[in-house]
């Protein structure tokens, strides 16, 4: 048999018990597309964390505002907007900057008329197509108390009064801690940096105010001692824009909100709910701790955490 014969042989067997091969059936190969959402919290709300906010006693706001360590080595803290001017000694008002969240931190007498031991957490929401003043949430279920009011507050920038964010929160509760969940205008930073921003990020508003020679660089985490309705509200509205807690320990939840760790401990003999913890990652190692009256700050590696008494 010659070498052509032998390839011809060769081939007919390939095609002829080749195409004989049973072919899988389509159904055999259908993805649960469903079990996939429920396992990476799929939704269309997109969802991450801008920034939170504690109102301090006098006592706890002057050490943070006074001491050289925060202010040189932490973080890049501020006075707000619209320059981001540096802190003063009669400062009310404290901005420590990440570089995609930051904290707000609140003395007594502030501007805001916030009373001490109030706070809150703001979240950002994204639309797949674009900010609009029309913008609202897909909610999993519409026919809810929760997350049906909402303001578009606006600031006035170089003469310009613009929309900054259009924030849903749920009214009617009697709270000591706030949550809103925000679509921000991209304009606004248009003319806040006077150069063009096609989409709003945190990272972009926040551009010229952090500092990444500093220690400090993002929140990643927060934990809540909660009174009973604060506990059930913000479960609601979390799982309302389709984020389901990824643990659950008796009463006690925690979500991932896009890397965002949040951890509702519930506290039914609290009169008012409380901030304990926040957690945040650090540019590079450092292992610092320092005391400032009611608050402690723990630097470990690349970890910093704030515990709040």
């Amino acid at each position: 048999m010659t070498k052509y014969s032998l390839f011809i042989l060769i081939l007919f067997g390939i095609i002829f018990f080749g195409c004989n091969q049973p072919i899988k059936e389509q159904e055999d190969i259908v993805i649960d597309k469903g079990k996939i959402d429920t396992v990476f919290n799929k939704t269309e709300n997109k969802l991450s964390i801008s920034h939170i906010y504690v109102v301090l006693d006098s006592s706890s706001f002057n050490n943070i505002l006074h001491n050289t360590f925060l202010s040189e080595d932490y973080a890049s803290l501020d006075a707000g907007l619209p320059n981001f001017s540096a802190i003063q000694k009669t400062s009310k008002s404290i901005y420590l900057r990440g570089k995609n969240s930051y904290i707000e931190i609140l003395g007594p007498n502030n501007k805001f008329n916030e009373e001490i031991g109030k706070c809150g957490i703001g979240f950002a929401l994204e639309h797949k197509d674009g900010f609009s003043l029309t913008n609202t949430p897909k909610l999993t279920n519409i026919n809810t108390k929760f997350l049906k009011t909402s303001d578009t507050v606006t600031y006035t920038l170089k003469n310009k009064k613009i929309a900054w964010f259009k924030a849903f929160y749920t009214n009617g509760m009697d709270t000591n801690l706030h949550t809103w969940y925000s679509y921000y205008n991209p304009e606004f930073l248009t003319v806040l940096h006077e150069e063009p921003v096609e989409r709003y990020t945190e990272a972009q508003y926040l551009k010229t105010a952090y500092q990444p020679n500093k220690l400090f660089k993002d929140i990643s985490g927060l934990e809540i001692h909660c009174t009973l309705a604060d506990h059930f509200r913000i479960a609601n509205e979390l799982k309302l824009l389709g984020y389901k807690p990824i643990g659950k320990n008796n009463d006690d939840l925690l979500f991932n909100i896009n890397g965002f760790k949040l951890s509702l401990r519930l506290k039914e003999n609290l009169n008012k709910s409380t901030v304990a913890i926040i957690s945040g990652k650090l540019t590079k190692s450092n292992n610092y701790s320092i005391k400032l009256d009611n608050i402690t700050i723990e630097n470990s590696g690349r970890e910093t955490v704030w515990r709040f008494q």
